[in-house]
């Protein structure tokens, strides 16, 4: 037997083998078919989530249901919104359900009453003042990376417009744009260097509609059963090349537009698509790329609270200006010679190397190489 296992993302994987036992096949039929997937649960539909977590070796049931009168292990399904993965960087559709999702149920499936997959358990809520709130990846964004997937042999993620925005809830905000009180949307605040809307989009363009659903002022969206999301989620259900459609306000005229999907080009990645790290040594000087990674070995698994704030506002707020683009940092400085008096660098960014701007590690390398300068 082999085994092959491909990563396009940290949320899911992709599991592909061979089978070289004759018993094999067998072993398979005594499984019994595979779930089938049905929709995402409402709020209130019975969920029960299957896995091995801490405290035994064998499968468990947590059931989520209905009843007002709970029992052990039971509750309901309180939420859909998005949320970000943890292990992700994007916000995505999660389902919040009203039980525990402890270690070893992440993966297990989450069925239906019809013992369809509506989801799979990936993370719970533990903050020292809550219990008992876990969450599950809705079937649609399951079938959208395996769609993703099927399409291009690899997941190049979900979509992304690759612009920031503004409510226009406040009454001063909207007095100075003269919008009316009928007069709703999003302000657009910023455009992404690399961005798709970038073609189509303005800074301070009134986003109106997206996807054929109207936004309110709140950056809302109609969703399902008269309950309300966030916009970017009709883009992330878009894969990457696909043609979004807008209605914006300029200068007090409607417009309609369309641009191609991007995904979320961010400067400092949440991993490392399983690669070494990167690294460059040049006389005593180390130098990465800045990585969520790097920052947790850099400053513990609570760097929120313990990196710099320069370094967590490229983490939190920076995107790509270009495709590739690293935030390049001299690490640290080894002890020698020819370094002294430099020892008290330390995670700083490297912007540039003999007058010209550094865009990758890469290129840092290169110029290094290449350099005819005696000092640099």
């Amino acid at each position: 037997m082999v085994f092959s296992f491909v990563f396009p993302s940290l949320i899911f994987s992709l599991l592909s083998f061979s089978l070289s036992f004759p018993s094999f096949p067998l072993a398979l039929q005594r499984l019994g078919p595979p779930l089938q997937w049905g929709p995402s649960p409402q709020l209130g539909d019975p969920v029960t989530v299957v896995g091995y977590p801490l405290g035994g070796d064998n499968s468990s049931v947590t059931q989520v249901s209905r009843h007002l009168r709970k029992k052990e292990n039971e509750g309901v399904v309180s939420r859909a919104d998005l949320q970000q993965y943890c292990l992700g960087s994007c916000s995505l559709l999660a389902i919040q359900i009203d039980a525990a999702i402890n270690p070893g149920n992440s993966g297990g499936p989450a069925l239906n009453r019809s013992s369809q997959c509506v989801g799979i358990a990936f993370q719970s809520l533990k903050d020292g003042d809550t219990e008992n709130i876990g969450y599950i990846i809705p079937s649609e964004v399951v079938s959208h990376f395996l769609e993703d997937y099927r399409r291009h042999g690899r997941c190049l993620g979900f979509g992304d417009g690759g612009f920031t925005w503004q409510k226009l809830e406040n009454k001063s905000l909207r007095h100075s744009l003269s919008l009316k009180s009928k007069d709703e949307g999003i302000l657009i605040k910023k455009l992404d260097g690399g961005g798709p809307a970038k073609a189509v989009l303005q800074k301070g363009d009134i986003l109106l509609e997206i996807g054929g659903k109207r936004i309110a002022s709140d950056g809302t969206v109609a969703f399902r059963n008269g309950e309300r999301i966030l916009f970017t989620w009709i883009l992330s259900q878009m894969f990457v090349g696909d043609r979004c459609s807008v209605k914006l306000l300029r200068q007090n005229r409607e417009r309609r537009e369309s641009f191609s999907v991007g995904k979320l080009n961010l400067l400092v990645p949440a991993n490392s698509d399983l690669r070494r790290p990167q690294y460059l040594i040049v006389g005593g000087l180390v130098f990465v790329p800045l990585s969520e990674p790097f920052l947790k070995s850099e400053y513990g698994e609570d760097f929120e609270s313990r990196a710099p704030v320069r370094l967590l506002d490229k983490w939190q707020h920076g995107f790509q200006s270009f495709p590739g683009e690293q935030f390049v940092l001299l690490s640290h400085v080894l002890a020698h010679d020819v370094t002294v008096g430099y020892e008290h660098l330390h995670n700083v960014q490297v912007q540039q190397f003999n007058g010209t701007s550094v865009k990758t590690l890469k290129h840092l390398a290169e110029l290094v190489e290449n350099s005819t300068e005696e000092y640099w």
